[in-house]
């Protein structure tokens, strides 16, 4: 993997609850990993479920290999958050992870 493609730093965040000192549990997420990454928009496309209009859109990210990595975490990017579907290890060679994401909008 050419590094002149990986442009983007990304945070990936793993969900957590803690508790505060008074036994509270607090929910939010925390940083797993802090990596350069590409990312591709695959596609974009609206619905219409329960009244409303929704939007999907569809992106492949593109980052070196990180151990660990599960759809039950998400990706931030600036502003931006993408829900990880799935996180593939290509060719099983440990270094390049291809992760396929849903963008929150």
């Amino acid at each position: 993997m050419r590094s002149g493609n990986l442009k983007h730093k990304i945070e990936i965040q793993v969900f957590t609850e803690t508790q505060n000192d008074y036994g509270e549990v607090i929910k939010g997420f925390t940083t797993f990993a802090t990596v350069y990454a590409s990312i591709i928009p695959l596609s974009g496309k609206e619905y219409f479920a329960s009244k409303s209009v929704n939007a999907e859109i569809s992106h492949k990210i593109e980052c070196r290999y990180v151990s660990g990595v599960l759809p039950s975490m998400r990706i931030v990017f600036g502003s931006r958050v993408f829900n990880i579907v799935s996180a593939l290890n290509i060719r099983e060679a440990n270094k390049t992870l291809q992760i396929m994401a849903t963008e929150v909008v």
